[in-house]
């Protein structure tokens, strides 16, 4: 439990556009963005399911790749797909 309380203490002092802009930075190939975009999916989606805030945060995430909105919509249908 402490390492997910250091976990969120971290991103409340990085920020969650910083984190973000990191991974923009990191990861240019479309292909690998999608990926991405799937295993935040797939973390939000086992978590309890998406949340609204995971949802925003999935969203930010396209956006930020430049990947369209419907591109989030197929990244949690892959994870439904994968998981049934």
């Amino acid at each position: 439990m402490d390492e997910a309380r250091d976990l969120g203490d971290q991103l409340e002092e990085d920020g969650l556009d910083r984190r973000i802009a990191a991974l923009r930075g990191a990861v240019g190939k479309l292909e690998h963005q999608r990926e991405l975009l799937r295993i935040a999916g797939l973390l939000a989606h086992v978590s309890g399911g998406v949340s609204a805030a995971e949802r925003a945060v999935l969203n930010k995430l396209a956006a930020a790749f430049q990947l369209a909105p419907a591109e989030v919509d197929a990244a949690l249908d892959a994870v439904k797909s994968a998981l049934a």
